[in-house]
């Protein structure tokens, strides 16, 4: 029944839909070794609306200011400094259960785009819980997670 299931999931969207801001991301490698990879202090939001939209930023807290003050005359370094410490990407998102996947149309890391990243997910309350199937970052196998809180 196609009708049901929309309801299942519209339900579930509704869990979803609103702006969360992260309280940690974390991974977890190969080894059980837990890394914060942009450090205990990064920031970020996330949203989810109602037609199906989504978008997150996470960055470092100590991003490093280009010496100009205009966004396309950074230094090659400054540039690097500043893709090294930021995320960021949008698209459409679609719930199948307790999985939600971010199909993306624009991302800082070009090979995102086109692409559906998958997420595990669970809110409890105000807390969403988002969790990565095992990927490969810097050679190793790792998993992500990350905490967010509706704001």
């Amino acid at each position: 029944m196609a009708v049901s299931r929309k309801r299942k999931n519209n339900v579930k969207n509704n869990l979803l839909i609103g702006t969360w801001k992260l309280e940690y991301w974390k991974n977890i490698d190969s080894k059980g070794v837990e890394y914060y990879p942009f450090g205990k202090n990064a920031s970020g939001y996330i949203s989810y609306n109602s037609d199906n939209y989504m978008s997150v930023v996470i960055s470092k807290d100590d991003r490093i200011e280009f010496k100009e003050n205009d966004l396309f005359k950074g230094t090659i370094e400054e540039k690097a400094s500043g893709y090294e410490s930021y995320i960021s990407y949008a698209g459409f998102y679609e719930i199948k259960g307790e999985v939600v996947y971010h199909k993306i149309t624009h991302s800082i890391f070009p090979n995102w785009v086109g692409s559906a990243q998958e997420r595990i997910f669970d809110v409890d309350k105000n807390t969403l819980l988002l969790k990565t199937k095992l990927f490969t970052i810097n050679g190793d196998t790792q998993t992500a997670y990350l905490k967010w809180n509706k704001i």
